[in-house]
């Protein structure tokens, strides 16, 4: 197998063509686990070949003032970003 050459000139270029980075995002904590290959497969039919994974430390984090979140209450519960 012949591996990708991957380059950043003037712009993105992969295998010496000029290549465009579409990217989006998954959060999933948001999203019921049955679902995640569907939204995956939907966020590569838009176009995407590129994602960014987002994972939350003080889900999984334990310790003094921490809390480990059960599964059901993280796909439901809305916290402000600045918590």
């Amino acid at each position: 197998m012949n591996a990708s050459r991957f380059e950043i000139r003037d712009r993105f270029y992969l295998d010496e063509k000029p290549f465009k980075i579409i990217s989006g995002s998954v959060h999933y904590f948001r999203v019921v686990p049955e679902y995640w290959r569907d939204r995956l497969e939907k966020l590569r039919l838009l176009g995407a070949n590129d994602r960014a994974q987002i994972f939350l430390g003080r889900f999984w984090e334990k310790g003094p003032q921490k809390r480990v979140v059960p599964r059901r209450q993280q796909r439901t519960e809305r916290r402000p970003c600045s918590q």
